[in-house]
């Protein structure tokens, strides 16, 4: 059963990804933790499984849009995944690029865990976002110069 629930969330979280509208409505500022320099592997490439799957979790339908402002190739955008706890990685982001995708988030799960690694895998920041004021969509923007130094969350 834990089996169909990962592989349905995989399949709804990586084959969803597009483009979603702008976000307008309350603000909010994410808890992020900066990490230090550490020497970390590149993150593996998740495998999405064929086949048609089905998740005995409720869960609705939240657009993510993920805007780096800064002039920072960052690498891979992650996001863990609430059911097994296990890490998912999304997509790479280039300096002042977009990445948006839509993920079938389980109700009961409130905190929505993500993190961004550079271009050599090392992880830059994570960060814990409360999804309490999320109906529909979230913004997180990246700022900063020559890194990412602020992050600011916004909820439709």
């Amino acid at each position: 059963m834990k089996k169909r629930i990962v592989l349905a969330f995989t399949l709804l979280c990586l084959s969803c990804i597009c483009l979603s509208a702008g976000c307008t409505g309350s603000t909010g500022r994410s808890d992020v933790t900066p990490t230090p320099a550490i020497t970390t592997a590149t993150p593996e490439p998740t495998v999405t499984p064929a086949g048609p799957a089905t998740s005995a979790v409720e869960t609705r339908l939240i657009s993510i849009k993920v805007i780096n402002l800064s002039s920072m190739d960052a690498g891979m955008f992650s996001i863990i995944d609430p059911v097994l706890n296990t890490q998912t990685d999304v997509n790479k982001l280039a300096a002042n690029g977009t990445l948006s995708f839509d993920c079938n988030w389980p109700i009961t799960v409130k905190d929505f865990n993500w993190a961004l690694y550079d271009t050599k895998g090392e992880l830059l920041l994570e960060s814990t976002t409360d999804l309490t004021e999320c109906e529909n969509s979230l913004s997180i923007l990246l700022s900063g110069e020559e890194t990412i130094d602020d992050v600011d969350v916004l909820f439709d």
